[in-house]
C-alpha cells in the first residue's frame, strides 16, 4: 500500500513542476490552505503560466511568448518592490504580482493574482501566507531585451528604444 501511494505522488506533478520544467521559475505561491497553486515561468522566450490543485494537472496552463505578456517592473524607488505580470487569454487576463518591504525583512512577500474579464476584475486571489517561493520577474525583463524591447521608465512602456 506505501509504495503504491508513493508511486503515485510521484507521477502526481504539482502545478509548479508541470509549468517549471526547463525554464526559470519566476513566482510560486498556493491559495485556498495550500489546496491550488500558481506557478510563472520563463525560458526559452516563452511565458508559463500554470494554475490549479497542487498536486495533478492544473485547471489551466498557457504558454505565451515573452512579448506577448505584459510587465510593469519596480522602479526602482520606494520602500516597497513590487512588480506585476499580465498574462493575457482569450479577452481574461490574470495579473500576478507580488511586493515585500525593503526596510522590513521580518516582513513576508507578499502576493496575488488579479483576475479580469476585459476591464472587469472578476476575481481576487492572495497567496496563503509565506506560501510565495519564487518572486523575482527580473528575467522576464532580460527575455524581453533580448527580443528588441526596451523598458522606458519616463513613460512605463516598452518599445525598440525610450521614447520611439
Amino acid at each position: 500500500m506505501f509504495k503504491s501511494i508513493l508511486v503515485t505522488l510521484m507521477v502526481l506533478p504539482s502545478a509548479s513542476f508541470a509549468a517549471c520544467v526547463g525554464s526559470e521559475a519566476m513566482f510560486s505561491c498556493t491559495f485556498k490552505n495550500g489546496q491550488k497553486a500558481v506557478d510563472l515561468c520563463v525560458g526559452d522566450g516563452l511565458v508559463r503560466y500554470a494554475y490549479g490543485p497542487k498536486v495533478g494537472q492544473p485547471e489551466l496552463a498557457l504558454s505565451l511568448s515573452v512579448t506577448d505578456v505584459d510587465y510593469i517592473p519596480w522602479a526602482g524607488i520606494g520602500r516597497y518592490v513590487g512588480e506585476t505580470v499580465i498574462v493575457p487569454n482569450n479577452g481574461y487576463s490574470y495579473e500576478i504580482s507580488y511586493s515585500f518591504d525593503r526596510n522590513d525583512p521580518n516582513r513576508p512577500t507578499e502576493g496575488g493574482i488579479y483576475v479580469f474579464q476585459g476591464v472587469d476584475q472578476i476575481a481576487t486571489l492572495t497567496c496563503d501566507a509565506g506560501s510565495i517561493t519564487a518572486s523575482d520577474f527580473y528575467p522576464l525583463f532580460q527575455a524581453r531585451e533580448a527580443e528588441g524591447l526596451f523598458y522606458c521608465l519616463e513613460t512605463g512602456d516598452w518599445g525598440a528604444r525610450c521614447g520611439g
